[in-house]
């Protein structure tokens, strides 16, 4: 092959002669094989002979391509990106070619100016924006994310670091994506598309119908032991699980008093108990029929300043409004266990003016068959 030494720069032009000169004195190179892929799909098998030529043995697409026209072309263009683009093949397939043959890359180094940039944009609570820095460094967005591994700016490589903004609008799009009866539709339309996407494809991982093994839980277990999870993290997990449950507490599907979800007087509230249940009914009934003026459910919380231990706080079951303007606090307790009686002792004496009256078994007992033959839906 013919090398056309006017068509690039002085400088390019020496530093070619230098690296053919430096590749004679090494004599001819042994032959090199490597996999790679071309545009991420077909993986085939390339040779470098003792010639130095380019041999592919599975397509005819770079058959007999020298590589120092490859090399050429990227010293000419700057990037193995260009060059893979005119050989229709992926910029990584160049760097390892160009790699294996022994050649040169034409790598800038990191100034100390660029070092502190990444460091100050990781650094941010908002988040960095890749894509934005690499453009303003003239780097590749794996580059950032390479070096700002290395230099512990960031712990995972590559990983994008979304700003609030761009998260706040991937959750409203997202909100108004399955919002009201379109939503429901959209929902559906979902689960039938990855529903049959299952019953035609096998499990992406190989899993169907298989389990974690004793060990392989214990291993994982042990893997999850001392990582420091976020606030942030911890805390929208809780919303979520109090929104969607109406309590932290794990469920306990065996117990008697059946905690549940129930919409009394247009109010849909996670009750902790059928008596609780219940006697939210009676409540109703009672405004209903003017004996009280509102009720509400688990609304107000009363803290015991100064106590450090134990029984920090106090939530009734009940708040009630009376029809001459007074509150009172109404609380359901099948069993008073020593935490609740601690509460009631500390409530009447840190809240002394606050009327707390306690509903327990023997008033239950005694008026539940008298108002399950009023009160619509009592549960028995």
């Amino acid at each position: 092959m013919k090398i056309k030494l006017n068509e690039i720069s002085p400088a390019l032009s020496q530093r070619i002669i230098n690296q053919m000169a430096a590749e004679d004195k090494r004599g001819t190179q042994s032959s090199i094989s490597e996999r790679s892929v071309f545009n991420g799909a077909l993986a085939t098998q390339k040779l470098v002979d003792k010639d130095n030529i380019l041999v592919n043995t599975d397509t005819k697409m770079l058959a007999n391509i020298a590589i120092e026209e490859i090399y050429f072309e990227y010293l000419k263009n700057g990037s193995v990106h260009k060059t893979g683009d005119k050989y229709k093949v992926c910029g990584e397939t160049i760097r390892k070619w160009i790699n294996k043959s022994g050649r040169v890359l034409n790598r800038s180094k990191w100034k100390d100016e660029d070092i502190e940039k990444i460091k100050a944009a990781y650094a941010k609570k908002e988040g960095v924006d890749i894509k934005n820095l690499a453009s303003s460094l003239n780097r590749t967005h794996a580059a950032i994310a390479c070096k700002a591994e290395e230099i512990g700016a960031t712990v995972s490589r590559g990983c994008q670091i979304r700003t609030e903004s761009y998260k706040k609008a991937i959750s409203e799009s997202h909100s108004k994506r399955f919002e009201g009866e379109q939503g429901k539709l959209e929902r559906a339309k979902c689960s039938e598309y990855f529903k049959k996407w299952h019953s035609e494809n096998e499990h992406p991982k190989g899993m169907l119908g298989k389990h974690h093994s004793p060990k392989s839980k214990y291993a994982i277990s042990q893997g999850h032991i001392g990582k420091i999870i976020p606030r942030e993290r911890v805390m929208r997990q809780m919303k979520t699980k109090l929104k969607k449950y109406g309590t932290l507490c794990n469920a306990r599907p065996k117990a008697s008093w059946k905690a549940s979800w129930q919409e009394i007087g247009g109010k849909k509230k996670y009750f902790r108990s059928r008596w609780e249940s219940n006697y939210a009914k009676y409540l109703q009934f009672q405004k209903e029929n003017g004996l009280i003026k509102e009720w509400h459910h688990e609304c107000e919380t009363f803290w015991f300043d100064g106590i450090k231990r134990g029984c920090v706080s106090y939530l009734p079951d009940f708040k009630v409004e009376t029809n001459d303007g007074g509150i009172e606090f109404h609380e359901v307790k099948g069993w008073m266990d020593s935490a609740s009686k601690t509460k009631i002792k500390r409530m009447a004496k840190y809240y002394p003016k606050t009327i707390l009256k306690v509903f327990d078994s023997v008033w239950y007992r005694a008026n539940s068959p008298k108002l399950s033959m009023i009160i619509k839906d009592w549960e028995k």
